[in-house]
């Protein structure tokens, strides 16, 4: 992982909250990313709460409309790279 996830402060109410990742090679269409929170896989079907990009050897996830729940720890897993950070929800 050439830059890894960082924590990120958001408050209960903001459209999204953006975390990104940065790899030391493009992503290739065989390279599986996996995306959790507090340790479980994020449902990536679950368009209303999450988005994914892919942009050369950046993975974003984007999480909208934060709310209290959303805080904890989000990881991303590259094959053999793996990085986490905290998403911290102050309220408004």
């Amino acid at each position: 992982m050439k830059t890894p996830l960082e924590d990120k402060t958001a408050t209960e109410g903001d459209a999204e909250a953006v975390f990104e990742a940065e790899l030391s090679k493009n992503i290739m269409p065989s390279d599986e990313i996996r995306w959790t929170f507090n340790g479980r896989r994020i449902d990536v079907d679950d368009v209303k709460k999450f988005s994914l990009e892919k942009i050369k050897n950046k993975c974003l996830l984007h999480i909208k409309n934060v709310e209290l729940e959303d805080e904890g720890s989000y990881g991303i897993e590259v094959n053999e790279s793996k990085s986490s950070a905290n998403l911290i929800i102050s309220g408004i």
